[in-house]
């Protein structure tokens, strides 16, 4: 196998990994907020797995991406031109989803906040909500990647 030929495939796997990333974050959010609700002690791993693959998914998408970059220069890119818009939307949604669903930035009583800012965020119903829409999103790009490669 030439060089390219394992170049295209760690692409691929790297894409695949973020997708997996991102179902991970669409089963996690809700299903988290649901169990956290329900205990009155909500463990912080929770919301720190979350923040973690959200984390996790555009970082690999941004590797496929230079892999990507790496690939236009050897093959000539990919079949459809919207490919890299695709993966610019996979790397960014996640976290804008995340910065949404935190609400509004905390006004001059932020004191306490300040104290609160170190400790993993709370994963309130709005975060849930948002998370679970990006990683829908994030998924049906990686999906439409897939079919524009």
């Amino acid at each position: 196998m030439d060089v390219l030929g394992l170049i295209a495939q760690f692409h691929q796997a790297l894409t695949v990994l973020a997708a997996l990333a991102a179902a991970g974050v669409l089963v996690l959010a809700p299903a988290g907020y649901i169990l956290l609700r329900r205990d009155a002690s909500p463990a912080p791993r929770i919301p720190a797995a979350l923040d973690w693959l959200v984390l996790a998914v555009p970082l690999l998408a941004a590797f496929a991406a230079v892999l990507g970059i790496v690939l236009l220069a050897g093959t000539g890119g990919p079949r459809d031109g919207l490919h890299a818009v695709y993966g610019a939307v996979a790397v960014v949604t996640l976290p804008l989803a995340r910065i949404m669903g935190a609400g509004p930035p905390p006004g001059p009583e932020a004191e306490a906040a300040d104290a609160a800012r170190s400790a993993p965020a709370e994963l309130t119903r709005q975060l849930a909500a948002w998370l679970a829409l990006g990683a829908l999103v994030t998924l049906g790009t990686l999906l439409r990647l897939a079919g524009t490669g």
